[in-house]
């Protein structure tokens, strides 16, 4: 039957060939750019949006963003990743999945790009003006620490 990519597409229900589901051009800011079809195929990921750019990015959404935060938690072992000028570590729980490099305009949910943050530190290290609490962002962060 194909890949197993393919497979899931199937099971499913969903008909559409993965050349219009999952390939179709993807729209960034500078522009339109497209996954790197081989490499998404071969990451396997569970959402259909998620996908890896010819720059090798990875843009991750649903379940897919679900598990790398898992990963990074893991990694983390729950706790805030900021380090002082001293190379000490903060104590308190990781709150926030951080991106290093701000998702604008070019996302890159890689586990290398991210950083298990305290509240005070991401606003601390944020780039750009600090988030507002998106809707249902509350109950995601709690479910991180599950």
């Amino acid at each position: 039957m194909g890949t197993n990519y393919q497979r899931k597409m199937h099971i499913s229900g969903q008909k559409k060939s993965i050349g219009a589901a999952k390939f179709a051009c993807k729209k960034q800011a500078g522009g339109i750019i497209k996954a790197d079809k081989q490499a998404t195929i071969d990451a396997q990921f569970l959402d259909l949006r998620s996908y890896i750019a010819p720059d090798k990015r990875e843009v991750l959404y649903g379940e897919d963003w679900l598990a790398r935060k898992a990963e990074l938690l893991r990694r983390s072992g729950g706790r805030c990743e900021y380090r002082n000028n001293y190379g000490l570590r903060c104590i308190a729980e990781g709150a926030i999945p951080s991106h290093v490099i701000p998702r604008h305009p070019r996302r890159d949910d890689r586990l290398s790009n991210l950083k298990h943050q305290c509240i005070e530190h991401d606003k601390l290290t944020e780039k750009q003006a600090w988030r507002r609490t998106r809707f249902g962002e509350r109950r995601a962060n709690a479910d991180m620490h599950d």
